[in-house]
């Protein structure tokens, strides 16, 4: 992994219209050029610690809730190159957006959790650092994190994925868009006039999932009229070109840490792929299953109604099965998670956007039931974003883990084909023999 400026290349996802794209061109570019301006700023030698005065200085409040609480003994690639970025300040004293590019589980959010804590003052007792996340999952593992990071400290924290009735004032506040929204326009507005960050996580899918623009832009408008420079970090996996758009729009110019596809390989998870019977997949997991049957597995399914026809089979032969799905209630979707990481049930089955960014302990593999693909102009093409997004649940923080992609035609095995391709996976991904190699695999795995 390596710090660039150079702009961050992704395919849309949705076909936009001639006057939106020649405007993300116009855009993209003036984006680019700014950033081109700035500095290089390489990755720390991660064997410095946390105590290196020369990278960082970290008050021993802090320090101790970093290390005993997070348990971050040494900082992650990630963590090494944000944070000094982070603490960066301009010609004029502004302290500098950043742009992070990085996968899921390489430390993105200890590091603008560590980063933006180093710029409060705890003495003032007001809001000072904004997280955005774009479901209460997300917003709840901030806030976990933000709360042991803090906890030998005099810095508060608040999470408002349930709470829009009292007014907040804690130095951290984390929440969604609509609630943000709220506290900003409703009557009982809280006060930024002590505001120095606003934090974009996942921004791919926080974009994706602005219901209103009106929302946004009145959140940007009650910033800009603070009078005072605010600091955006905005982090994501990928960056799609309505992402470069409205990212365009949002920061003039930016530090920016990015990867080059073949960065973007999970080398600890073992890759398999396996060629299944025309409507054969179901009778192939059982197989599966009736081999590692206490193997904590995510299995993805490109649609609904197929995921709970695969989950009421499955339920019915007697497997330990969970399904989770957009439309439960928070409180349904809480008990499943629960159940699923205390291991009460050993298969959870989803689809692609219900489990993403959400760290579940224990993952030993990950089973695309369908390859990831997207229907452009009534045709299929690779879904290149989610193959990462779902394989990335069986290895994090390095640990390994094992994904396999299951196909029963040759315009599915096509596809996946591609997706490999264009991650410069070709020889990192091997075929299957039989549900028994896993068996063997996993074995080793715990063994090691």
């Amino acid at each position: 992994m390596e710090s660039s400026k150079q702009a961050i290349e992704a395919k849309p996802k949705k076909r936009m219209n001639p006057e939106m794209k020649e405007a993300n061109e116009i855009v993209r570019k003036q984006l680019v050029q700014k950033v081109k301006n700035r500095d290089e700023s390489a990755f720390i030698n991660q064997q410095k610690d946390w105590t290196s005065k020369e990278h960082f200085s970290i008050p021993e409040d802090i320090l101790k809730g970093i290390n005993d609480e997070l348990g971050f003994k040494r900082p992650s690639n990630i963590q090494a190159a944000a944070i000094p970025l982070i603490l960066k300040k301009d010609e004029k004293g502004n302290y500098e957006h950043l742009i992070i590019q990085s996968n899921f589980g390489s430390g993105k959010t200890g590091a603008y959790t560590i980063g933006s804590l180093l710029r409060i003052d705890s003495s003032i007792k007001k809001i000072q650092v904004i997280v955005l996340g774009y479901q209460r999952e997300i917003i709840n593992q901030i806030s976990e994190m933000f709360i042991n990071a803090t906890l030998f400290s005099e810095i508060t924290v608040k999470n408002c994925v349930d709470d829009v009735f009292r007014k907040p004032s804690e130095h951290i506040l984390i929440t969604t868009l609509g609630k943000l929204n709220s506290y900003v326009t409703g009557r009982n507005k809280v006060d930024l006039s002590a505001l120095k960050i606003v934090v974009i996580d996942f921004a791919r899918l926080f974009f994706d999932q602005i219901k209103s623009e009106a929302e946004l832009n009145g959140i940007l408008d009650a910033i800009k009229k603070l009078g005072h420079q605010v600091q955006f970090i905005v982090l994501s996996d990928t960056y799609n070109e309505q992402v470069q758009y409205k990212l365009a729009n949002l920061i003039e110019e930016a530090n920016q840490i990015s990867q080059e596809n073949s960065q973007l390989q999970l080398t600890n998870i073992i890759n398999y792929e396996y060629k299944c019977e025309p409507r054969g997949k179901i009778d192939f997991i059982k197989q599966v299953f009736d081999t590692i049957s206490m193997t904590q597995t995510i299995i993805f399914i490109n649609t609904l109604d197929f995921a709970e026809t695969v989950f009421n089979i499955l339920k019915h032969d007697g497997y330990k099965v969970a399904i989770l799905f957009s439309k439960m209630s928070k409180e349904e979707r809480d008990e499943i998670m629960i159940k699923f990481r205390e291991r009460r049930v050993n298969v959870l089955i989803t689809t692609n956007i219900q489990v993403e960014g959400i760290y579940i302990p224990n993952i030993g593999m990950v089973i695309n039931f369908d390859v990831p693909k997207l229907r452009v102009q009534g045709k299929f093409k690779p879904d290149y974003e989610n193959f990462l997004q779902r394989i990335v649940h069986a290895g994090r923080f390095g640990k390994t883990g094992i994904a396999l992609t299951l196909y029963d035609n040759e315009n599915d095995e096509l596809i996946f084909q591609k997706i490999i391709t264009h991650y410069e996976m070709d020889k990192m991904v091997q075929k299957l023999d039989s549900p028994r190699k896993l068996k063997d695999l996993l074995e080793e795995l715990i063994i090691a």
